[in-house]
């Protein structure tokens, strides 16, 4: 499961996210039992190029339990760039911030 943690002034700047992924709010997360399987392999990903925002919250589902949460190194603007590498690339999606 991919989880977009990015807030709403930041995906209007950047309007695109990996598919697939889910928008989520971070304060959503405080019980991640209501929002996220609890054997699910999780990856998060946010608009802080150190990933702030996500690994904040894979610490947090670590502290619910959860075994197998991490952070999309470099977050969306190095998913955007690998892409721009490679020949065959994944298309980014449409993304509409939340209300």
């Amino acid at each position: 499961m991919v989880i977009d943690l990015r807030t709403a002034p930041d995906v209007e700047a950047e309007p695109y996210g990996i598919p697939g992924a889910r928008l989520i709010a971070p304060e959503t997360l405080d019980d991640p039992q209501q929002v996220i399987p609890r054997n699910s392999e999780v990856v998060f990903y946010c608009a802080e190029p150190r990933e702030a925002t996500s690994t904040r919250m894979a610490l947090r589902l670590e502290a619910h339990e959860y075994r197998h949460v991490h952070p999309l190194s470099g977050g969306l603007t190095a998913r955007i760039a690998s892409d721009s590498l490679h020949d065959t690339r994944t298309r980014l999606e449409p993304r509409r911030a939340r209300c």
